[in-house]
């Protein structure tokens, strides 16, 4: 796993990122994903937590995340999409997400 993940993208030229945080052992947890405006619904982010959730298998490492809209974001829909992701809410309120088996074949 690594602190981050990102992506230069272009015209306009801008950044991508998803950022994480150890919080012990094999528990990360994510504290940022942006994508700029202009940027969006193109598949950036997905791509980006596409890499975080291979790592995160590959290491059997757990995720965690609060979910925090801004910039015009709707909570519903972030639901949404963090649950196509693998994550599930549990009783403290973060969003979890286990490691997934990963093939070795």
């Amino acid at each position: 796993m690594r602190n981050a993940y990102y992506t230069q993208l272009q015209n306009p030229l801008g950044l991508a990122i998803v950022d994480l945080t150890c919080m012990s052992g094999k528990l990360w947890e994510v504290n940022r994903i942006n994508t700029p405006r202009l940027h969006r619904e193109r598949g950036v982010a997905r791509e980006l937590m596409r890499q975080v959730t291979h790592d995160a298998d590959a290491e059997g490492a757990t995720l965690r995340l609060l979910i925090n809209p801004s910039d015009g974001l709707q909570w519903q829909d972030l639901v949404l999409w963090y649950m196509r992701l693998g994550f599930e809410q549990v009783p403290t309120g973060y969003w979890v997400r286990q490691p997934k088996k990963v093939d070795s074949a």
